[in-house]
């Protein structure tokens, strides 16, 4: 929680439901429910006469079923914001479900920097370039959109060295029927040493010191037969980038590597 933008609390969520989904996503199971959670948060100090700006951050490592908010005073829903609207979507590295703190994944922090309203779209496993995500992105409005787009595609193996650039191709064209003029960016992935040159599926090892790694399980040799890797689906979301924009549409690209490639995070200047 903050309290005029400053941070004076934090409680841990608890977890009262686990729903179990089948690969495919056609199948759940659902464990007991426990009774509904109950948060009381003291504003403290930060209390007073004059009214304040209260923000609740809610988790984003699970979904949140709001039933009641109930306070000891007048509450009353906040100006809306004027900021420009930013819509992303990517893959784990956006959702960032492993971060302790909503505050703290990299989208919220750069949207803080930046002066931007953020819609994180990050879905940990499954960017995928579903068309109901571009077609919610198209229904939304927004000032800036940024795709980052490859790593689960190549390590689910679900699109190969044919099928990539058009899928890609289909869903930017889904988000321009809603966002005609509106600047995309479209990033390929971070490094992926496990899966550059390799392609999937991606596999988990786990050892006896609770390291977990995740590798790309596929045959190298498939590359010739068309299998798709982290280096050739770089290069083929530079090459939708190069035709569209040359078409006249607002599009850029922006390379992974550049952000975190071989010797690690890279620093890059805020540009205005």
């Amino acid at each position: 929680m903050e309290v005029d933008g400053e941070p004076i609390h934090i409680e841990r969520a608890p977890v009262t439901d686990v729903r179990r989904l089948s690969w495919t996503g056609d199948a759940a199971t659902d464990e007991p429910v426990t009774e509904p959670a109950t948060l009381e948060i003291a504003l403290g100090g930060a209390g007073g006469p004059a009214a304040r700006a209260v923000t609740v951050w809610l988790p984003q490592g699970m979904i949140v079923d709001l039933l009641d908010l109930r306070a000891d005073a007048p509450v009353i829903a906040a100006e809306p914001s004027h900021a420009p609207v930013w819509i992303h979507h990517g893959s784990s590295i956006s959702h960032c479900v492993e971060t302790p703190s909503p505050t703290g994944v990299w989208p919220v922090i750069a949207a803080r920097t930046s002066d931007l309203s953020l819609i994180n779209l990050g879905f940990g496993g499954q960017c995928m370039l579903d068309p109901f995500v571009a077609d919610t992105i198209a229904a939304t409005p927004a000032d800036v959109i940024t795709l980052k787009v490859g790593i689960n595609i190549v390590g689910a193996r679900s699109f190969d060295q044919r099928t990539f650039t058009p899928a890609v191709h289909g869903f930017l064209d889904r988000v321009r029927a809603g966002h005609p003029d509106t600047p995309i960016v479209l990033a390929s992935s971070i490094l992926w040493p496990g899966s550059e040159d390799t392609p999937g599926p991606s596999d988990v090892e786990f050892f006896d010191d609770g390291h977990v790694r995740c590798y790309a399980a596929g045959d190298a040799a498939d590359v010739a037969r068309g299998a798709l890797t982290m280096t050739e689906s770089r290069r083929q979301l530079a090459e939708v980038v190069r035709v569209r924009a040359a078409s006249g549409e607002r599009i850029a690209y922006l390379d992974g590597l550049s952000l975190y490639g071989a010797d690690g995070l890279v620093p890059r200047a805020r540009l205005g």
